[in-house]
Order: structure tokens, then C-alpha cells, then sequence
């Protein structure tokens, strides 16, 4: 009887304020685990979903501007014809460049392959000689990709053999004579000025 009325007496107002203390503390605990577990699954649903329907936003690092690729147009070039010389004497070969500009907003791809870009030479109402006159599609230098940026030129450099072409590869046409000849460079509907030169 004795234990039973010691066990009932007061105790000490530290004991309580200890109990109350790790009463509340594991309250705390268990909250802050069941908030942590319901964020747990809601972050796993939420990735499910985005990979279902969302379209997740890209890095910077992983996106690029969708015009970047896009394939360049008429209006986007600036296309300027060179010759290596202005005059030719006979049996030399003249070496035609031509620079490319992008002079568009923004970057964009252009082939001048020998199967994209165009040097013709004529002489009056004479068509004398095409680069894509019997070109090879998937021959060497066949296809050359470029990106250009805003503002960027490249060069490409096509030679001619002074011969004379037509589109169906006839053999046997007469060689080109000693007089004023003229040369355009044309791609994607972009043409250059007119090249004026002469031959011996």
C-alpha cells in the first residue's frame, strides 16, 4: 500500500515540463516525416506526369533557337563573284570565287557543294558553260554544308576548265573562242552581280 501512495505523490514541476517537452518533440518528429513522405510520392507523380503530358522547360545548355538550322533563303544572301584575273590568255583557266553572305536576322545552313552552287558563263545569248552541268551528286565536294551565322561570309571556289557544257553532257562542243565572256554565281535563288572577264 505503502508503493502505491509513494507512486501518487506530487512530482518534481521539472519532471513535467521534461515530459511535455519529449511529448511535443515527437509530435514534431512525426510531422515532419509525414510531411517529407507525402512530398516524396506527390514529387514522384508530378515526374510522371510531366514525362506523360507536361513539356518540361529545356536548359539553356539543351536548347538551342529554333531558327538556328533552318535552311537559308534567297533573301538571306549576298552572293559576290571574283575571278582570278580580269584577262586570260590562251590555254589558261580562269578560278572563280564566290563569297556568301548571310545578310538575313539570323543564322541559318546552306550547301555550296558542286551540286547546290551554280557558276554560268555566257557570251551574249551564248550559254557556254554551268558547274552543274553534269554534276555528281555524292562525288567529292558533291555537298558542303555551312551555318552561317548573322553577318558571317564564306568562300567557295569553283574552277573552270574552259570547256564548253550542256545539261546533258554532250562531248565533242566546240571550244570557247578568244572574246568577252560573262559569269554569275547563283544559290537558292540568290544571284551575284555580273563578272565580266576575257578570253585569248
Amino acid at each position: 500500500m505503502s508503493d502505491i501512495l509513494r507512486s501518487l505523490e506530487p512530482q518534481p514541476r521539472w519532471v513535467y515540463w521534461l515530459r511535455r517537452v519529449l511529448v511535443g518533440g515527437a509530435v514534431v518528429l512525426v510531422l515532419v516525416l509525414v510531411v517529407a513522405l507525402v512530398k516524396a510520392i506527390g514529387g514522384g507523380d508530378g515526374g510522371g506526369a510531366a514525362a506523360e503530358g507536361a513539356e518540361p522547360t529545356p536548359s539553356a545548355s539543351e536548347s538551342a533557337p529554333p531558327d538556328v538550322t533552318r535552311p537559308c533563303e534567297a533573301a538571306d544572301l549576298q552572293l559576290a563573284l571574283t575571278s582570278d584575273a580580269s584577262s586570260y590568255a590562251d590555254g589558261a583557266t580562269p578560278t572563280f570565287t564566290v563569297a556568301v553572305t548571310n545578310v538575313g536576322a539570323s543564322s541559318c545552313t546552306v550547301d555550296v557543294g558542286t551540286t547546290a552552287l551554280e557558276i554560268l558563263v555566257t557570251s551574249g545569248s551564248d550559254r557556254i558553260w554551268s558547274s552543274l552541268d553534269c554534276a555528281v551528286e555524292g562525288a567529292e565536294g558533291s555537298e558542303r554544308l555551312l551555318l552561317l551565322a548573322e553577318g558571317a561570309q564564306e568562300a567557295a571556289v569553283v574552277p573552270w576548265a574552259r570547256v564548253r557544257s550542256n545539261a546533258t553532257c554532250d562531248s565533242g562542243l566546240p571550244a570557247p573562242r578568244p572574246g568577252t565572256y560573262h559569269a554569275v554565281a547563283r544559290l537558292v535563288g540568290a544571284e551575284s552581280g555580273d563578272l565580266v572577264f576575257t578570253l585569248g
